[in-house]
Parts: structure tokens; sequence; C-alpha cells
């Protein structure tokens, strides 16, 4: 009987650590190193407060706003000079071959501006002037203007493609699955579609040519209250102005439910969608100055959209919603980084970085969370993401 019982305990014990393991600090660095503010000792140059760092090999990317590019080696946390751009930088994407497009305003035009740079080889490829937002497409960006598509190649640093196109692009649609779709401003959900062989066409056109390349597949018509939030497979969530969270089949176009959990000047982030849950993250209005800037975590069943936890209030960050291993990242306002457990909502972890937390990022097992005054690196132990992770390597080599 002793034996079982001991044998039961231990079982647990491994259990939790395979599917929980602890959440580790590996390094930190100062901003004051990575950014030196010459006129001013121990401080650094400013940042987007909503920056957040891209992962490019070994090397975390980030900008300042006074247009220093450089990179942090995840490694041996060496510090690497690679470029000075004309630019407030406010945002940075990675794309292949080691290049990056940073976003921002030009010092002297305010002009926006998106700059390819290969952070490799510590040089500009090319530099577009555009107003709007860039979507990321493939190996490529692609942007409108004037009912006009246009391919953007990082590696080549300009437009390499054009097409007319009656969509008019408000913002990008998310989706877990590999497409690009994007909202337009008569409501429409449209997808973007590069046929087979297409890349390679893409690439070696002249754009002269009036042979059109690019395919478009429109997905859905909403109503004009409603938000699109996510699209998956053929289920669309979604958002009223009302404050209503509602899922619909877009083949039948019925709505198979709607929930109010929000009103008229709350903010929604979500969903993200983790293991038959959706989780959302929900502002309080601005008229309730007591709790500005706070909001809650809700995870929802997505059959009826019954709450399963509701979070305590928490800071409502810019970030919106992160997974990190078998938790959602949030904070707290004492300066704590919290893991929050998927399932329950409880804290399970937690880590003390100070204020001004970005939009961590994740790659695999491996965190990395940015602050006002400091870089940090995080690592998830749990033996069952480790495992998981080396099952997806092999299978990369074996493919």
């Amino acid at each position: 009987m002793i034996k079982h019982f001991f044998l039961t305990i231990v079982a647990s014990l491994f259990l939790s650590s395979v599917l929980f393991g602890d959440i580790e600090k590996v390094w930190e660095r100062s901003l004051s190193e990575v950014f030196p503010d010459p006129k001013q000792p121990h401080s650094h140059e400013p940042l987007s407060p909503s920056f957040y760092p891209a992962l490019v090999n070994n090397h975390l990317i980030l900008g300042s706003q006074d247009g220093r590019v450089k990179g942090i080696n995840i490694y041996d946390q060496s510090i690497k000079n690679i470029i000075f751009l004309p630019l407030t930088i406010s945002e940075v994407t990675s794309y292949p071959k080691n290049h990056c497009v940073f976003k921002g305003r030009h010092k002297l035009t305010n002009k926006l501006y998106y700059c390819s740079v290969n952070v490799h080889h510590n040089r500009m490829r090319g530099v577009l002037h555009h107003d709007g937002p860039m979507i990321p497409f493939k190996d490529w960006g692609v942007f409108e203007k004037s009912y006009t598509l246009y391919v953007f190649n990082p590696d080549k640093g300009k437009t390499i493609y054009r097409q007319e196109s009656p969509r008019d692009i408000v913002k990008p649609v998310f989706t877990p699955e590999k497409k690009t779709l994007f909202l337009t401003s008569k409501g429409e959900i449209t997808q973007l579609i590069l046929p087979k062989f297409g890349g390679s066409y893409l690439t070696m056109s002249n754009r002269k040519k009036k042979r059109e390349i690019l395919k478009f597949k429109s997905i859905a018509t909403l109503d004009p209250d409603m938000v699109a939030d996510t699209l998956y497979k053929n289920t669309l969530y979604y958002h009223r102005k009302n404050g209503e969270i509602g899922v619909m089949n877009i083949q039948s176009k019925k709505i198979l439910w709607e929930r109010t959990y929000f009103k008229k000047g709350m903010t929604i982030k979500g969903p993200f969608i983790y293991k038959g849950l959706l989780y959302y993250l929900v502002s309080y209005p601005k008229s309730n100055k007591k709790k500005i800037g706070s909001g809650k975590l809700i995870a929802l069943d997505p059959k009826n959209g019954i709450s399963k936890w509701v979070s305590k209030d928490l800071p409502f960050q810019n970030f919106g919603i992160v997974q990190f291993g078998q938790a959602i990242v949030s904070t707290d306002d004492t300066g704590n980084l919290l893991f929050l457990d998927l399932k329950t909502g409880e804290i399970r972890a937690q880590h003390h970085v100070g204020n001004g937390v970005t939009k961590p990022t994740v790659n695999g097992n491996l965190m990395f969370v940015l602050t006002a005054d400091k870089v940090i690196q995080f690592k998830d132990t749990s033996v069952l993401l480790q495992l998981k992770l080396w099952l997806l390597e092999l299978k990369k080599k074996l493919t």
C-alpha cells in the first residue's frame, strides 16, 4: 500500500515536470550596453514602446528610435553593430536569407519608410516609401496603393511585381494556417493566392508584362459592424462593435453563437486558439478611470462561448496573447512577468522583469523579452516540449 502510494506521488511529480517544467531566466543584457547614450552615462537610446525584436539565426535584432540597428548573439550575448538608418524605427519583420525589413518615419521628412537590410552582411538592400501596412506573403511583402497590389522583395530591396486589384486592403486577418488573408474596405475577407510555380515567375518576370500571377479568393463578406479577428478552416471568429464575440461558419454563413463579453469603449484582442479553447484579452473602458489600462484574459469553449476561466485584473498589454509552452504570458502592476496555465488560468510561474514589456519573441523553448531597460532570455525546461522540438527537428532532417 505504501509502495503504491509512493509510486503514485513520483508519477504525478514526473507528469507535472513533463507538462509544465520550470521557466528559467538564462541571461539579460542592459539596453545601456546595447544602445549606450553618449550624452547620458548609464542611459540608452530610446526604443519605440511597441517595438519587439526579431530572431534571425543566432542573433536577436533590435532597432532604436535614433536609427541604430544591432544584434545580440543569443549564445554568448555579444553585441553586433549592423547598420544606421535615418529612421525612427518602430517595427522589424524578418524574412528569409537573413533579411529584415525595418519600418519607421524619416527623421527629416516624417514620411513612413520600409528599409530592407541583410543583417548578416550589414548591408541595406533597398528603401520603400509607403504610408500603409505591408503584409508578409511567402518570401516577400505585399502592399496596396491606389487599387494596385505590389510585391516587395526584401532580397532585392525593391518591388518586383505589380498587379491591378479591385480590393482596398484595410488590415491583415490572422489565421494559424499558411494563408495570407486581409480585410477590404467593403468588409470582404480575401485570400491572396500564389499559384504553383508562381514564385519563380514572380522573381523572373518583367513588371511591364500584362500576365496576372496573383489570384484573389473571396472568403466571406461581413456585416458593417463586424470585425474579423481570426479565420481557421471554415470558422470565422469575430466581434461586433456593440461588445459581442461570435463564431460563424463561412460556408453556410450560419452564426453558431454570439455572447457579450465587453462593451463600447473597450478593446479586444484574440482569439488565440489552442487545444479546444479560445483565449481573448479584453480591456476595461477608458471611462473606468480606476481600471484604465487594465483588462482580463478569458478562456472560452468554442462550441458555445461559455467561459472556462477568467483571469484577475491584469495590465492590458499592447502585445496581445502570447503562448510559451503550456502558458500564456502576461504581466502585473509590480513588474512581474506572469505565466498563466492554459487550462486553468492559474499563475504557474513568475519572474520580476520591470516595466515596459513589449511583445515577447518566442522560438521553440526559448523566449526573449524586451523591457524599458533590458533584454532577457527565458527557457522552458518541460520535458514534453523538449521532446516535441526534438521530433520536429528530426522530421526536418528526414524530409
